[in-house]
């Protein structure tokens, strides 16, 4: 599942049942991964607190905000570093 099928179904879920938060088990490799997580929390108003961060089901990590927003800038530093 991704796009905007996961927020529709995190929105379904969260709708019909009391959520305290959400996983989401696989990100993209790319920007999409982020906009699903900062989507599923605007419609719903509630926290992913877990994500995958591997091949496997079970490797997940706390997920903050600040976390994703620290990881794009590394990449960003590091392409810029491999551009000059």
């Amino acid at each position: 599942m991704v796009g905007q099928d996961a927020v529709n179904s995190a929105k379904e879920f969260n709708d019909k049942l009391d959520l305290t938060g959400f996983i989401i088990t696989k990100l993209d490799g790319d920007s999409r991964g982020g906009g699903v997580i900062i989507s599923i929390q605007y419609i719903t108003n509630k926290p992913v607190k877990l994500v995958g961060v591997g091949e496997k089901l079970m490797i997940l990590k706390n997920f903050t905000l600040k976390d994703m927003w620290v990881e794009f800038l590394e990449w960003v530093m590091f392409f810029l570093l491999l551009k000059s």
